[in-house]
């Protein structure tokens, strides 16, 4: 089974012409952060690493970037778009799944394309960028 990756690309409504979207940004995206926490506690998601690190690792933001790392199960998969509906609803921003990607690693194509179908993203290719730097 694979690792995925999943690139997010957030848009809605704050107006970037002020010094209050940033703020606002990082408070909606710690919202984020707090769904996945409780869902990697209660065992809906699972992280990757987690031979290294108990319970894995989930996420990583910084900005307005969020990248979100999972086991690959189909449960963890299933479990992440339920999450990430309640956090749009939530919140009242839109997570663009056609800009969003999804990197798999260490599985075949077949089902590497299945689990970017079953987020509605885009199959990503390497090398992954995260905050404008080249990651492979």
């Amino acid at each position: 089974m694979g690792r995925g990756v999943l690139s997010l690309e957030l848009s809605g409504g704050l107006d970037k012409g002020t010094l209050y979207p940033p703020l606002l940004f990082n408070l909606v995206a710690n919202v984020l952060s707090v769904l996945l926490n409780k869902a990697v506690a209660k065992k809906h998601i699972k992280g990757v690493l987690e031979d290294l690190i108990p319970e894995g690792i989930t996420h990583i933001q910084y900005a307005d970037d969020t990248v979100i790392m999972l086991d690959g199960s189909e449960n963890s998969i299933r479990n992440l778009k339920l999450i990430l509906y309640c956090f749009e609803w939530l919140i009242g921003l839109k997570i663009n799944f056609h800009k969003s990607e999804v990197f798999v690693f260490g599985a075949q194509q077949e089902e590497k394309e299945r689990m970017a179908n079953m987020l509605n993203c885009k199959l990503g290719e390497l090398p992954l960028k995260y905050l404008g730097i080249p990651v492979e």
